[in-house]
């Protein structure tokens, strides 16, 4: 009985030193217990220091007054000499390696590969620990996290962009042509966009369809759709582009341009023209131009500005869904800033302290009045300009999603001038897509094994 009662006494014992020193009994080093008076400075990685404190630092400072944050900024990995060729991925390890920031800011394929090497923390045990409510962040955004993290939660991601289909009512009326459903197909949308007349002068003609500032291009609307269809240019160093897939992406694209119900370039400017004029040419959507086009959360603002200036409301809008795939699968929103703890910071506690803040309640709650910016914390989602914001929130992810290759990330951008020229080609009835897809695949090639070769 007594050696019975001294073993249980010396495990007790184990156990307490364990725990004190900071071990976990169930292996790895645990989160020391909280302490509401952490103080000192904590590095984080940010774009830059102003936006950093602007959006995130002053709240933090003001909540904890004795601690500091000393930004790293990531700006200085665009800083290279003209014609070289940059291996951001390389650069960005190296800030790491030499800035040591407690909090490192990561996208979505680095924290893969850096959770892999052991660099992130694990955020679980603190969360549980803490009762950390991540119940009221977006599940899909959660989910997608974890997923990057092979089950393990190493990150959270304080905001998204995603974007909705935002439709001109007072067309759709005016050309007596039903509203689209809620949830509508690619196919269904062009469609709908072919329905609106093609006639009239630059001045005062409509459009069935818009892709967007800067977008709106067939070369810009292909790789929208191929993006919203999952489709990637490059498949394990190999282009993949004559297949099944592509073929009904590039005919979408080419029978929309065809049709003539989207606004090719830009439309002539004369020096007469005031800034409100020559702006409202470059967003025919916001001029009551068009009837449907693809926007995110900025554009509540272009409209809610105009209606200002105007003194009421210049046409009836509403947001719908964005169109959807067949697959359902796409991922259709984008990750702005993944904050994860350096697994190797001395400062573990103050820097998941900051992480937690960055996605918590009380800065949503501030933060999400800002009609430009989209909280994953969904507590306090707004309705803005009277508007339901739930479209921008239907996010979806595809399961088997692969990792992107650095190495051939600017591909697209290498192929833009192909691809204008090739789908020009279809769309003037001079060339088949089948033509085209191969003259693309073909020069593709070549870019790929330039790439390849300035990498080596």
């Amino acid at each position: 009985m007594r050696t019975r009662m001294r073993m249980a006494a010396i495990l007790i014992m184990v156990l307490c030193l364990s725990l004190a020193a900071g071990c976990s009994i169930f292996g790895g080093e645990a989160v020391e217990p909280v302490d509401s008076d952490i103080s000192g400075t904590i590095k984080v990685m940010y774009w830059d220091e102003q936006s950093f404190m602007n959006k995130y630092g002053y709240l933090f400072m003001a909540e904890h007054e004795h601690m500091d944050i000393e930004v790293v900024s990531t700006s200085k990995l665009h800083s290279y000499s003209p014609g070289e060729v940059p291996d951001l991925n390389a650069a960005y390890h190296k800030l790491i390696e030499e800035e040591k920031p407690d909090v490192i800011m990561v996208g979505i394929d680095e924290l893969e590969r850096l959770a892999a090497d052991g660099v992130l923390y694990d955020l679980e045990p603190a969360i549980i620990r803490d009762k950390f409510d991540i119940a009221n962040i977006h599940p899909t955004i959660i989910e997608y996290l974890r997923m990057k993290g092979k089950g393990k939660l190493y990150a959270l991601a304080p905001t998204f962009t995603s974007q909705a289909l935002f439709i001109n009512k007072d067309l759709f009326e005016k050309h007596g042509i039903a509203l689209p459903s809620d949830k509508l197909s690619w196919e269904e949308l062009f469609l709908t966009a072919m329905r609106f007349p093609v006639t009239g002068g630059d001045k005062g003609r409509i459009f069935g369809y818009d892709n967007g500032e800067y977008r709106n291009t067939p070369y810009n609307l292909l790789l929208t759709v191929a993006d919203a269809m999952g489709l990637k240019m490059e498949q394990q160093g190999k282009v993949t582009l004559q297949t099944p897939s592509w073929k009904h992406a590039f005919e979408l694209v080419a029978q929309l341009y065809k049709s003539g119900v989207v606004q090719v370039g830009d439309l002539p400017k004369t020096p007469d023209m005031s800034y409100t004029e020559m702006w409202m040419l470059d967003h025919l959507f916001q001029a009551g131009r068009v009837a449907m086009t693809m926007g995110d959360p900025d554009m509540l603002k272009d409209l809610s500005q105009i209606d200002e200036a105007e003194g009421e409301r210049t046409f009836n809008w509403e947001i719908l869904n964005a169109p959807t795939v067949s697959s359902g699968q796409s991922r259709n929103f984008e990750l702005n800033e993944v904050f994860a703890v350096n697994a190797h910071s001395p400062n573990l506690e103050a820097a998941w302290e900051f992480v937690k803040y960055s996605s918590g309640d009380e800065i949503a709650r501030i933060r999400s009045r800002n009609p430009d910016e989209m909280w994953s914390r969904t507590t306090h989602m707004q309705t803005k300009d009277s508007k339901n914001m739930e479209p921008f929130y239907q996010l979806s992810f595809d399961r088997n999603e692969m990792p992107a290759n650095s190495r051939f990330a600017e591909l697209p951008q290498l192929l833009e001038t192909v691809i204008t020229t090739e789908l020009n080609e279809v769309v003037d009835g001079r060339k088949s897509v089948e033509e085209a897809l191969a003259a693309i695949e073909l020069e593709a090639q070549v870019q790929l094994i330039q790439l390849n070769a300035q990498t080596e």
